[in-house]
């Protein structure tokens, strides 16, 4: 289950950030280039990176996988809402900041 294994190293890239005493912050990206959740998360997505240009090939052939594609971003996008509130992110600025995460 690719989906599964890359959930539990973003996961173990959170609690590595946690652990790290950082605080969510809305600085420059500068600021944040030692951040290391993001240096996980940026690894993650680099290793991934030829994996997810086949898959994205395969999902705009058939429109049931587009379908169940934009679902998934749905989901992603709520979850990551409702993380940004956690953290202390108002709306509407939790959704739209979600929303263009995903998009």
């Amino acid at each position: 289950m690719k989906s599964a294994r890359s959930c539990s190293e973003i996961h173990q890239a959170h609690r590595v950030h946690r652990s790290s005493g950082s605080k969510f912050t809305t600085g420059s990206p500068r600021s944040r280039a030692g951040d290391p959740a993001l240096a996980a998360a940026g690894s993650l997505l680099q290793a991934r990176r030829d994996s997810v240009r086949q898959r994205e090939t395969v999902t705009a052939a058939k429109a049931e996988l587009q379908e169940r594609e934009l679902i998934n971003l749905a989901l992603l996008a709520s979850a990551l809402a409702g993380a940004l509130r956690r953290r202390g992110v108002r709306e509407p600025a939790a959704s739209l900041a979600a929303e263009a995460g995903i998009g």
